[in-house]
């Protein structure tokens, strides 16, 4: 796996290893964890870079060298975090936001 915006050990676990294919495989499923949060963020990206020299009984196809992977954000925006950060505009601080 390679950083983008999305880093290693803060919003998924980094992976590197080999993929060795038996006969008549012709597939493989690459299981990477997302590290869960509570924090509202924007879709965020990493790769997988896949390798000649980590490939055992395969061939790299002519664009299957990277794919990009979008951890997209399951946390509602704004975060209660800022609840009760508004303006109160003369109301008591313990009355509701008018928006709800």
């Amino acid at each position: 796996t390679e950083d983008r915006s999305a880093k290693a050990g803060k919003n998924y676990k980094a992976m590197s290893g080999t993929l060795v294919f038996g006969w008549g495989e012709y597939r493989k499923e690459i299981c990477i964890p997302i590290v869960p949060d509570n924090d509202w963020s924007n879709t965020l990206e990493f790769e997988v870079v896949l390798l000649e020299d980590s490939l055992v009984n395969a061939v790299l196809g002519q664009f299957s060298h990277h794919v990009r992977i979008h951890i997209i954000n399951d946390d509602s925006f704004p975060t209660k975090k800022y609840e009760y950060c508004y303006e109160t505009e003369g109301r008591p601080a313990e009355d509701p936001p008018p928006w709800g």
